[in-house]
């Protein structure tokens, strides 16, 4: 009985992975869209396609002559319920066949969704055998020992479990306030690469579809890379962005897709201006988080962030110029936080050098050493790229940390920045003397300070 059943369920997940590589494209995405039920709303620089009705949490107040249903249409409802339950409950089976070899706290989850999940198809099916005796002689439940068990269970408290209702798509994640804020990040990215004549979105607009049913989604995804925002997937030649939206990830909605929009624009002007060239994943990544104010990791049903990051567990320069796959979402956060505050300092030193050096870039990841030369950075550090990496988390990453909340270890901070530059005034020359560098570390509310010798 087993091993059929985990026959079934890899039939199961090879089939959504065929859906996944061939749904994977905009042409997939529109055809998608375009049966009943979904809805077209244009604006100046983007098109929304979104279903008509979404799920919303909480239960909906019924009005003073709303509608009283029957006990068939009650019955009915139990069972289309029940039915989607059940769904559910394989859904997550497959997903535990396929978590083995995975850590233990994504094991942990999943099996708390399972249990969760084969609870309430349980309340369903007693709940339509209360109703309907056919179903219950043929699923086996003793109806006058349930209405025993139930009369029992009446007199303890209730606990209610999530409610849900249903609510217009548009009006429930506001796609007015959202549109919005999307046009001003679309023109902050192409303010900062000085691109708008070339990718003009009020021209040709941008495609936005909407997903809120997960398996619809995993269909239609694209292949993963690296990014802060696993709920988002574009497709550069056709301008169009596939995101999953919930409730559970409301919060972020306007900087997943803003990052999708960022990345995309990034993606485009490369093509036209630079065709051959390709850029470092972190310039990639922490362009796209700095036009979208993105910080955090938006997986499709949960938000992975922090208020700060720990000095011992910042990406070392040969980690972010030179990343793995990251899965672990918290790696990603630090990767995406780290990556953004580098292109923010580099920009901020010099816009000029830093579009010209979009325009010639070259060699991806491994060709970043060399690039680099390309890049002003400052005066006072950062002569070559060694400097640059060795400098990286005194300079750019300190303020990041859970030790720049203390405003006297950040003012101290700001200090030891002047003093440092106040010693190069006059020139950088290689052959000039230079002072040590004076490092202040904090731990446990106590400050360390070291001195380097250059």
């Amino acid at each position: 009985m087993k091993t059929s059943k985990l026959i079934f369920l890899f039939l199961a997940y090879a089939f959504v992975c065929s859906l996944n590589v061939q749904g994977a494209g905009a042409t997939q995405w529109e055809k998608a869209f375009g049966g009943e039920g979904y809805k077209k709303h244009e604006f100046s620089y983007f098109d929304f396609y979104y279903p008509e009705k979404c799920m919303a949490p909480g239960g909906k107040k019924a009005e003073a002559n709303g509608p009283f249903y029957s006990e068939e249409e009650k019955v009915e409802r139990l069972k289309i319920d029940l039915r989607n339950a059940e769904e559910e409950k394989l859904d997550i089976e497959a997903q535990i066949a396929w978590l083995e070899d995975t850590d233990e706290k994504e094991m942990k989850i999943a099996k708390e969704k399972l249990a969760a999940a084969t609870e309430e198809v349980k309340r369903l099916k007693e709940a339509v055998a209360l109703l309907d005796p056919n179903f219950a002689a043929k699923e086996g439940i003793d109806v006058s020992k349930l209405n025993a068990e139930k009369g029992q269970e009446a007199k303890k408290p209730v606990k209610k479990g999530k409610e849900l209702h249903e609510e217009e798509t548009y009006k429930y994640y506001n796609f007015e306030e959202l549109n919005e804020n999307l046009e001003n990040i679309y023109r902050d990215a192409t303010e900062r690469l000085n691109c708008y004549d070339m990718i003009n979105y009020s021209v040709s607009h941008a495609k936005i579809y909407f997903v809120t049913n997960p398996k619809m989604f995993a269909s239609l995804k694209g292949k993963d890379r690296l990014t802060p925002a696993k709920n988002v997937y574009t497709d550069r030649k056709a301008r169009s962005v596939l995101v999953f939206v919930s409730p559970n990830i409301s919060k972020r909605l306007l900087e997943s897709v803003g990052y999708g929009v960022a990345s995309m624009v990034l993606e485009e002007h490369l093509a036209l201006s630079n065709p051959k060239g390709e850029l470092c994943d972190a310039f990639k990544v922490g362009f796209a988080a700095l036009c979208s104010g993105l910080g955090d990791c938006v997986e499709p049903n949960k938000i992975v962030e922090s208020k700060y990051l720990l000095e011992n567990k910042l990406l070392l320069p040969s980690e972010l110029f030179l990343p793995s796959k990251l899965e672990d979402p918290e790696r990603r956060l630090y990767f995406t936080r780290q990556s953004k505050a580098v292109v923010s300092y580099i920009y901020n030193a010099s816009k000029d050098k830093f579009i010209s050096y979009v325009k010639t870039v070259s060699g991806g990841n491994s060709g970043f050493r060399n690039s680099f030369q390309n890049l002003y950075v400052s005066k006072v550090w950062a002569n070559n790229y060694d400097d640059f990496c060795n400098d990286l988390s005194f300079r750019v990453f300190f303020p990041l940390t859970k030790e720049a909340t203390d405003p006297e270890a950040y003012a101290e901070w700001n200090k030891a920045i002047a003093e440092e530059d106040a010693n190069f005034s006059g020139g950088t020359e290689k052959d000039k003397k230079l002072k040590p560098r004076k490092r202040i570390h904090w731990r446990n509310g106590h400050k360390y300070i070291t001195y380097e010798e250059r």
